[in-house]
């Protein structure tokens, strides 16, 4: 039987469809190649997510709606433990911090900006000291914050292991800012409480400078707005009058994406 050649334009059709299935091919697996490799650099689908997000303008009137509604809630909070609380008020910081997270195969802070605002406020009071800070955390669970799960009783614990043993842990007279404050946390409806006590004998004030400032943060800032005081000034005031300096900072997150 006689073979019939295959037409010029045939085959040369049918070479240009082969190639143009290689490119194909080698252009998806090109984009395939570069599409794992930014979710590798991104730190997987969500962190490439996060990263693709447009910056908040933080002068904005949305966010300066929210900021005004977060500061309100937080000195709400204050009024309502000062209700419950017999201390001498003496002098409130605050610090309102807006930051970019990161997000690569290194770390993720798993958000693409964050906003908070935190407020403390200095307080001096007398007597006990144990016994006031046992009483300070049965009227604020009381007042509907939480310890962590694991330690529902954080200020308790902490004075059962390093008050009541104190020179287990350090050398010379019990001062209680040298007591590990950074262990007794709360939380309350989407709020963090934090404290730090001080005396007269306190010497090292670092620690009530650093607890005035937004906590959970990364350092890459967008904007950021403080009224701090000086911590050594402020405690020698207060211990002037009072036994005991208990500081307490409010925070709330009131913007991420």
């Amino acid at each position: 039987m006689q073979e019939h050649p295959v037409p010029y334009n045939k085959a040369v059709f049918t070479r240009r469809n082969i190639a143009t299935g290689i490119l194909s091919t080698i252009a998806f697996l090109v984009a395939c190649g570069y599409f794992i490799f930014a979710l590798i650099f991104n730190g997987g689908i969500d962190g490439l997510i996060s990263n693709l997000k447009p910056e908040p303008n933080p002068n904005s009137s949305a966010m300066n709606a929210k900021r005004e509604a977060a500061t309100a809630a937080i000195y709400q909070s204050f009024d309502e433990l000062q209700s419950i609380l017999d201390y001498d008020y003496y002098e409130t910081a605050t610090h309102d911090h807006c930051s970019r997270g990161s997000s690569s195969w290194k770390r993720s802070d798993g958000y693409a900006y964050r906003c908070s605002l935190r407020i403390t406020k200095f307080y001096g009071f007398n007597g006990d000291f144990r016994q006031e800070m046992i009483n300070f955390e049965q009227k604020i669970r009381g007042a509907g914050w939480e310890g962590p799960s694991y330690e529902p009783d954080p200020m308790r614990k902490m004075l059962e292991e390093y008050y009541d043993h104190y020179t287990t842990y350090q050398v010379g007279d019990l001062v209680v800012s040298n007591l590990p404050s950074s262990s007794c946390d709360y939380g309350k409806n989407g709020f963090s409480l934090q404290l730090d006590f001080a005396e007269k004998e306190t010497i090292v004030f670092s620690e009530f400078d650093f607890m005035q400032r937004v906590s959970g943060h990364s350092y890459d800032e967008i904007y950021d707005e403080k009224n701090f005081q000086d911590s050594s000034l402020v405690i020698r005031k207060i211990t002037d009058t009072d036994r005991f300096v208990l500081v307490i900072s409010i925070q709330k997150t009131y913007f991420q994406n």
